[in-house]
């Protein structure tokens, strides 16, 4: 997979159409909680198995290019710099279902 050519993770052709399943039937808007020690961590965010293979799917683009940043050298890591500031899986469903209501 060619991950260099992409913008941005949600261009490619598995996300594009696990997206569109998420504006079609929106996934669940959950709470979560994480603690650690004496900390408790909460926050919301879309979840399941179609939002669980978007953030495989974010990774994976992550993986190739900061294996082509160590390849490479600084001349990849503007791909690899860009990617870090994507959305996460469930910010691009958020972002998708914003954009299906405004139309």
């Amino acid at each position: 997979m060619a991950t260099a050519n992409l913008a941005c993770w949600t261009q490619d052709r598995r996300a594009v159409k696990l997206l569109a399943s998420c504006a079609a039937l929106p996934p669940v808007y959950a709470e979560c909680t994480s603690r650690y020690g004496n900390a408790t961590d909460r926050w919301a965010e879309y979840v399941g198995y179609r939002v669980e293979a978007l953030a495989a799917i974010r990774l994976e683009v992550g993986d190739e290019l900061l294996r082509a940043y160590h390849r490479h050298g600084a001349e990849a890591y503007a791909a690899f710099g860009h990617w870090c500031e994507q959305p996460s899986a469930s910010d691009a469903v958020a972002g998708v279902l914003a954009a299906h209501t405004r139309h």
